[in-house]
């Protein structure tokens, strides 16, 4: 019993300590049976991670930005604080109203949302229209508006300028009020799912890879951390690298003539959809042979096993011991022969 003492505080003392649960031959059925239910729950959590990344992707490449406002970035002022910007009409419609109506009208059109900002223009808009029909009552083909600033009529130019807007948004505007009335503007592709976005399929796939490829190197947890979603940690070893499995990757559906997806989309799949399964740093990387001898002897059965399992996790943890003292000999005399050549 002294061996099994030393040897749970020489685990306690290196990996912390361990609860482990013992069962009867009785209850293996049992406890099989609930690891199963256990594996079916993972791989529905991880299902349904990856139809919430297909909605969310295809969500995000389909909200397309409308076409960018070149509005003003910087308003024309001469060096006496008048507005330099002139339109090319007679009216002269800059002169109508002082400088600082116009320059306090553009600063409150850029606080505005694009939304707003673009609502704002149409009702403007709609107040200045001629009607939709003509006066023998039949459908007008071209919808004339009026520009207006204060109850004033300005030119297009002057317009332009005074509401912070670029002439080709202004123009898009005007389609979209005489198509749809005075609404929000959608963008044609919104809702719609793009060519390039990823299939359920090719995503399910990566998944599988990345799963398989950490039964094989990685290094499974047997409970999972407080506060996480239940699935236990599955660490793979420090010298591994996204880049490199993600080669091996390529290489693999490339064998099996399937698109393969580009490596910032394998990595985005790999954090959203199984997060459990990480590259564990040089800190937290777990020693392999631990691991192994540690399930060695929790499921030894007989007396000569468990001792036999036992010997040999106590001369592991001897030589990585003496191991770590030599490495930080190492270091002592490394630190010593560089101070002295600084002090040489």
């Amino acid at each position: 019993m002294d061996q099994f003492e030393e040897l749970d505080r020489q685990i306690e003392e290196h990996f912390g300590r361990l609860n482990v649960t013992r069962h009867d031959d009785n209850h293996h059925s049992e406890s099989d049976h609930e690891d199963e239910n256990e594996d079916v729950d993972h791989d529905a959590t991880i299902a349904l991670r990856m139809s919430e990344f297909v909605e969310t992707q295809n969500e995000h490449n389909s909200a397309v930005d409308l076409e960018t406002d070149e509005s003003l970035d910087t308003l024309c002022v001469a060096s006496d604080g008048s507005f330099m910007n002139r339109c090319a009409c007679t009216k002269n419609c800059f002169g109508i109203f002082s400088d600082n109506e116009i320059k306090e009208h553009i600063f409150n059109m850029r606080e505005m949302t694009k939304v707003e900002k673009e609502l704002y223009i149409m009702g403007t808009l709609q107040t200045g229209c001629f009607g939709q029909t003509t006066k023998r009552n039949t459908k007008r083909k071209r919808v004339h508006y009026t520009y207006n600033f204060k109850g004033e009529s300005i030119c297009r130019d002057a317009f332009l300028a005074i509401y912070d807007v670029s002439d080709k948004v202004l123009s898009s505007i005007v389609t979209h009020v005489n198509t749809n009335g005075v609404c929000p503007r959608e963008h044609g592709n919104k809702r719609k799912k793009p060519a390039h976005a990823l299939k359920f399929e090719e995503i399910e796939n990566a998944v599988k890879f990345i799963k398989n490829y950490a039964e094989e190197f990685g290094i499974p947890q047997p409970e999972a951390p407080r506060g996480s979603d239940g699935i236990p940690p599955v660490y793979l070893p420090a010298s591994d690298t996204k880049k490199a499995i993600h080669q091996r990757y390529v290489k693999s559906c490339e064998e099996s003539s399937i698109r393969a997806m580009k490596i910032s989309s394998f990595e985005d799949v790999w954090l959203k959809c199984i997060p459990h399964i990480r590259i564990s740093t040089p800190r937290d990387d777990v020693c392999q042979k631990c691991e192994c001898l540690r399930k060695k002897i929790m499921d030894a059965r007989t007396e000569e096993e468990k001792l036999t399992s036992v010997r040999a996790f106590q001369d592991h943890i001897e030589a990585a011991r003496k191991e770590r003292q030599h490495y930080r000999e190492c270091i002592q005399e490394a630190a010593e022969e560089m101070g002295q050549w600084q002090g040489g």
